[in-house]
């Protein structure tokens, strides 16, 4: 039976069976023309007896379309071009290199190939041949192709494997590929670029021929010309022969329709790859379609910087996995839609997920296109659906979704987190940030309130549920962050953030709160001036604002905010609570009261109750103890809650972190406290309140004038620190006026002081540790001065662990008094200062008129008294002929004492009006009978700030006409009476004499006081008919001998105390006569306290 050994022919040659027939050229072409090939049939000719036989069969193949290499000869040349052209792109490095074969007869196996080598290569006894080396790295080197002097270029076989692995698995394909189906811009290099260049070459015309064919591997394919200034050399070619031909393209970018749209810019858009759809044989990229399909689980892992299945450079996303977390954390209450962006979901009022974003979606977008991108959808009970919508090409979109299931509880991904289960101990971040002021208009720092169990509770207590915050262009924010609780933080944030990320260690899963910054309070164009007068005071302090000359006011919130809620004007909430929530859930109330134990008061207004703040505030300030650190907020922190204050155990707060705390007071007066930035501090953290009202209302920070006072008893040397302090927190725009004078412009600009009158008036300013006066007269200043004779001298003190104070003992023992209140707080006198503030004017009232408080109205008229009588003393100096009338009015803080029997907080007692109008008499004493009346004024421990803020300025500017007198009959030595003297001179003189100061008994002014006071209280209708029943206070004449009775004892205590203040001070700082009063009645506090 017949076999055929050719291929089936359409004429076959007459020839003789058994015999060999001779074909001329003419007849074998016709002959190899004629067979029959199948489309199908695979073709891989090997015969060609040479080692140049790959080059040969490249030059035959493309002379003509009818040979059975040609397509496939073609093809693989175009290959070879499209991978230098888009060389850029490409995961390959490649190298050329010129192999040489010389004319050798002692290697004989170089003579056989120069022997067999084509004459075209020969030159000058030597065969040079060019390869094409390329290598994904430097141990996976091959060929990919040899230059020719026929085809330009030929290539290996079966390139596309490489020890079982796909090197090119978009090119040298069983299946030729025409030019039409290769990219446009290939398309249009080859055929205008290249071909014209190929052409003026001349050396290739087979090549051109079969490139110019319009039935050939060209055919349909685009012929307009690619710019020249879009195409570079390739160095690797520069010493080939390709060097003037072949060139690749400046692009790192592919075209597709499924390119990422995004809103940044971005060199290079990445390719969206959505396995949900069958890709097989759809669009990929450049024109090409997906080679096979791909499921997710194989795409997940793959390298993002390489096209799936391909040898292409170029980024890619599996926006499931590379926009969406693993893990979906879910809050138990409410976030809040008025602060933030929570994409599309049913009702946003009712949001409770963190947003599932990627750091790598936000490479792409920005913060305002979530809304319009990301929805989500509980689609069950238990399984939550976050879809995308991602914008690609020509105004398309792909849509993406993943579902979070609550029931994968062994799941790490596609999972709901929520920590419900741990109630208060969760680890979810509550946060709220301060203030709510666009950044064109704060440019301090902003201040995060975060409560949450964000730490473990290991030796390490490593955070397990990490926080970052970001810009408007995902950068991070610089930060300094301070633990204050188990629970609670404190972080200072460079700027405002935009973006708060919460991550979770054990799922590797974040979730965001994005802040919508529309929300943000912005002021444009302030304008508005104000002046701010600050009372920095002893107990308590004060400011007060006038805008444009507007009527002085207290700082407050401006949006007066009222309620238990959370306070979302001027703060950024990012939680919301329900009322119902509030009521039982222990998360709101928690965060509720650390925020004003920490942190700012939720509400700050005019109103005093357990739901709001109101000024003066507390002079006490919260230090941890465990850093030399003092910023504001982080290190330092004000306790703004007057009432409940002492329920904040800090002493457990801080055990439970390995820190302490220090409840700091009397920052006003000790000098190293100003040293180590305490009192700085404290006023900065005020500060910070204020600038922002004063944002908020419109006014230029720049056009404030800040007013600051001080007592005349400070020392130069405090004074200089404080000014010190002052430039550091506000600059240059400060300005200074002692408080004496700061409470006469209160009363002058409340136009309370008579004029054209010879009338006096003198102002008392009662605080925690001065009592500063002013003497008017017909709109002259006599005098200005301040006594150490105040507050923390009439409530008693504390020795040797043991308190003495009648005041302290009697109010903390009352029913109305909540002790566990106050608890925490630490010193007696701070406890009596939120106590007192914790009872209103009527309730103290009552108290100090009953019986059983008859010691405390005993010391409160003895402290009055001394100090009126004082002011007797310092009045000597004045003329006084013509005066009818003296007009006292109380001020201060402090003056509250001397009103509580009235029944009124603007009152005193007409029974110890009298006793006062007696002393006063004694002091001064008149020719005459002169009216004496008191008064107290409205605005108690505002005086000074509204003073400062409001006060004529003609009269600012004004000095007192009369300076402080030492006030006692004081001997140095042999040195006469120097009761005369000012405390200036008196300090030059007593700066090396301290101990050896002397007073006569006889003549002494503190003598002279008590024998008047207790002569005046022995004969008043109150000491009769009230105080003399107790027993304590029976007996007036040995209450005095207890007083001032050991006269060299006394005098003895006297030296130490002006012996102290010389060394704290460089001042005796108040008259002798006080400094004395502070001896006595510090044994009359012994005395009472002993006594009841």
């Amino acid at each position: 039976m017949a076999r055929y050994l050719l291929p089936k022919q359409q004429s076959l040659p007459q020839t003789t069976p058994g015999q060999w027939k001779e074909l001329s050229p003419t007849e074998f072409t016709t002959f190899v023309n004629e067979m029959e090939v199948s489309p199908d049939s695979k073709i891989n000719v090997t015969s060609i007896p040479s080692p140049w036989a790959r080059m040969l069969l490249f030059k035959e193949a493309i002379k003509s379309t009818n040979h059975l290499m040609h397509k496939e000869a073609m093809s693989n040349i175009l290959d070879v071009l499209e991978i230098i052209f888009y060389y850029e792109l490409m995961n390959i490095n490649i190298e050329y290199k010129e192999i040489k074969i010389k004319n050798d007869e002692k290697n004989k196996f170089l003579k056989i190939l120069y022997d067999l080598s084509p004459d075209e290569l020969k030159k000058d006894d030597i065969v040079s041949i060019g390869l094409l080396i390329a290598s994904r790295d430097s141990n996976d080197k091959f060929v990919l192709a040899g230059t020719s002097p026929f085809s330009l270029l030929f290539t290996p076989m079966n390139l596309k494997h490489k020890e079982g692995n796909i090197v090119f698995p978009r090119y040298f394909r069983e299946r030729p590929v025409p030019l039409k189906e290769r990219p446009k811009d290939f398309q249009r290099w080859i055929n205008s670029n290249f071909l014209t260049k190929l052409r003026k070459d001349g050396n290739y015309p087979d090549l051109v021929k079969a490139l110019s064919d319009d039935e050939g591997i060209c055919a349909e394919s685009l012929k307009e010309s690619l710019t020249e200034e879009i195409l570079l050399p390739c160095d690797f070619l520069k010493n080939s022969p390709l060097a003037t031909l072949v060139k690749k393209i400046n692009t790192k970018k592919i075209s597709s329709p499924y390119l990422l749209k995004a809103t940044k810019e971005n060199e290079k858009p990445p390719l969206i790859i959505d396995p949900s759809i069958n890709l097989y044989g759809s669009e990929y990229y450049n024109g090409y379609n997906y080679l096979q399909d791909f499921k997710y689980e194989e795409l997940k892992d793959s390298n993002r910087d390489f096209l799936p299945g391909e040898n292409i450079k170029y980024p890619w996303i599996l926006s499931q996995e590379d926009f969406l977390q693993p893990v979906l954390f879910k809050y138990k209450y409410r976030l809040n839609n008025n602060r933030l962006i929570l994409g599309s979901y049913k009702d946003s009022s009712d949001m409770k997920y963190a947003l599932p974003l990627t750091d790598t979606f936000f490479s792409y977008f920005n913060y305002n296109d979530v809304e319009n991108m990301l929805s989500i959808q509980e689609i069950s009970d238990k399984t939550v659906r976050v879809t995308l919508k991602i914008p690609i090409q020509n105004e398309k979109y792909i849509e993406i979704y993943r579902d979070y299931s609550q029931d994968l509880t062994n799941s790490q991904e596609n999972r709901i987190i929520n920590y419900d289960d741990r109630d208060i101990d969760t680890p979810l971040p509550h946060i709220m940030i301060w203030p709510p002021l666009h950044p064109e208009n704060w440019k301090d720092s902003y201040y995060a309130f975060i409560y949450g169990k964000r730490y473990n509770d290991g030796v390490n207590q490593e955070e397990i549920v990490p926080l970052e915050f970001k810009d408007q262009d995902f950068k991070d924010i610089n930060y300094e962050r301070s633990r204050k609780a188990d629970k609670i933080e404190i972080f200072r944030l460079e700027t405002l953030p935009t973006y708060i990320v919460i991550s979770d260690i054990a799922s590797n899963g974040k979730g965001l709160l994005i802040l919508n910054h529309k929300f943000l309070t912005t002021v444009m164009n302030p304008e508005k001036s104000a002046k701010v007068g600050i009372d920095f005071g002893t107990s308590h302090t004060n400011i007060a604002i006038t805008i444009d000359n507007s009527e002085p006011e207290v700082l407050k919130y401006s949006s007066e905010f009222s309620g238990k809620n959370l306070n979302d004007n001027d703060f950024i909430t990012l939680i919301r609570f329900s009322e119902p929530e509030l009521g039982r859930e222990q998360i709101p109330n928690l965060i509720y009261n650390y925020l004003k134990q920490y942190f700012l008061p939720n509400s700050l207004s005019e109103i005093h109750n357990n739901q709001s703040v109101d000024m003066p505030l507390p002079s006490m300030i919260l230090i941890e103890g465990d850093t030399d650190s003092y910023k504001a907020l982080l290190n330092t922190s004000i306790a703004f809650s007057k009432d409940d204050v002492g329920f904040f155990n800090y002493d457990l707060d801080g055990r439970t972190i390995k820190k302490t705390y220090v409840q700091q007071t009397n920052l006003k007066w000790a000098p190293q406290l100003i040293k180590q930035q305490a009192s700085k501090e404290y006023l900065r953290i005020l500060l910070l309140l204020l600038k922002y009202e004063l944002i908020k209302r419109g006014v230029d920070l720049k056009k404030v004038e800040y007013h600051w006072a001080f007592p005349k008893s400070f020392s130069e040397t405090l004074i200089n620190d404080y000014k010190k302090m002052w430039r550091e927190l506000v600059g240059e725009g400060y300005k200074i006026t002692d408080e004496s004078k700061a409470a006469l412009l209160y009363f002058d600009h409340k136009g309370i002081l008579p004029r054209n009158t010879p009338d006096i008036s003198i102002i008392i300013d009662t605080g925690g540790g001065s009592s500063d006066i002013s003497i008017w007269q017909d709109g002259q200043i006599l005098m200005l001065y301040s006594s150490l004779w105040a507050g923390m001298n009439l409530v008693g003190f504390e020795k040797d662990n043991e308190i003495y104070s009648i005041i302290y003992d009697a109010i903390i023992n009352l029913s109305s008094t909540k002790r566990d209140i106050f608890q925490n707080i630490k010193g007696f006198q701070n406890q009596l200062n939120y106590i007192l503030y914790s009872l209103d004017e009527t309730t103290l009232s009552n108290l100090a008129r009953s019986d059983s408080f008859y010691k405390i109205r005993f010391i409160i008229l003895y402290f009055y008294s001394a100090l009126l009588y004082e002011i007797g003393i310092q009045s000597r100096a004045i003329e006084m002929d013509n005066i009818k009338k003296i007009n006292l009015y109380l001020a201060g803080n402090g003056s509250r004492f001397a009103c509580w029997s009235s029944g009124a907080f603007d009152k005193i007692d007409e029974q110890e009006q009298e006793i006062y109008k007696q002393v006063i008499k004694k002091a001064i004493p008149f020719d005459k009978e002169v009216e004496i009346h008191t008064s107290s004024a409205q605005d108690k421990k505002r005086e000074v700030a509204i003073g400062l803020c409001r006060g004529n300025e003609e009269l600012r500017a004004k000095e007192a006409s009369k300076k402080q007198l030492i006030a006692e009959k004081v001997f140095i030595e042999a040195n006469s009476d120097l009761s005369n003297m000012t405390i200036d001179e008196f300090n030059e003189l007593i700066l090396q004499n301290g101990h050896n100061i002397h007073l006569d008994q006889n003549k002494s002014e503190i003598v002279k006081f008590h024998n008047t006071f207790f002569e005046v209280l022995a004969k008043s209708n109150l000491y009769r008919d009230r105080l003399k029943n107790d027993r304590a206070l029976s007996n007036l004449e040995s209450i005095k001998n207890i007083l001032i009775g050991d006269w060299g004892k006394f005098i003895g205590e006297l030296r130490g105390v002006i012996e102290d203040n010389i060394k704290n001070y460089n001042s005796i700082s108040s008259s002798v006569f006080i400094l004395g009063m502070q001896i006595t009645i510090n044994r009359l506090h012994r005395y009472l306290s002993k006594n009841q």
